[in-house]
């Protein structure tokens, strides 16, 4: 007789294949929360970065602070490139520059062109400085990249999976 996909055995456990769908559960929800560790040490490595570029640019240097960040995620986005390929997402094994690139760029780019929008009405509606309007964008920023890098742009193909 074979196990029914759902239900428990003859002692009331849970039968085979409910046990297997815990264990894929279970892994994929570990891989999951390993991706999101990762992916929040490179965010933060990245806002680290960015931050020192964008405070150098506006504060010290008196540039606008809509170009200071375009020059900060010039610095920042080909850095998180790399590790969210090679390290988070391990999409393949060599860092490669093809379509993966220009789906990452376009990401990118969006989310660029919504943090400035979001910055500048911010900082005209408010007059609060925009290094703290900034700090406090990081968060929105950040589950932005996050969905659009696991979703979309550094996604897993089959072919790269070895399927």
């Amino acid at each position: 007789m074979s196990p029914e996909p759902t239900g428990a055995d003859a002692q009331g456990s849970p039968g085979l294949w409910a046990r297997l769908r815990a264990l894929v559960v279970h892994q994929v929800t570990l891989g999951l929360h390993a991706e999101i560790g990762k992916f929040l040490i490179v965010g933060g490595l990245n806002f680290l970065l960015t931050l020192a570029v964008f405070f150098t640019l506006v504060r010290v240097l008196g540039i606008h602070h809509l170009l200071g960040l375009v020059g900060a995620w010039l610095v920042g986005m080909p850095f998180s490139y790399a590790l969210n390929f090679t390290w988070v997402f391990k999409t393949e094994a060599r860092l490669r520059f093809k379509a993966r690139f220009g789906r990452f760029l376009l990401a990118s780019v969006v989310s660029l062109l919504l943090n400035l929008a979001a910055l500048e009405l911010l900082v005209r509606a408010t007059a609060i400085d925009p290094f703290l309007i900034q700090c406090g964008l990081i968060p929105l920023i950040v589950v932005f990249n996050f969905a659009t890098a696991k979703l979309w742009s550094l996604r897993k193909t089959h072919a790269s999976v070895g399927c």
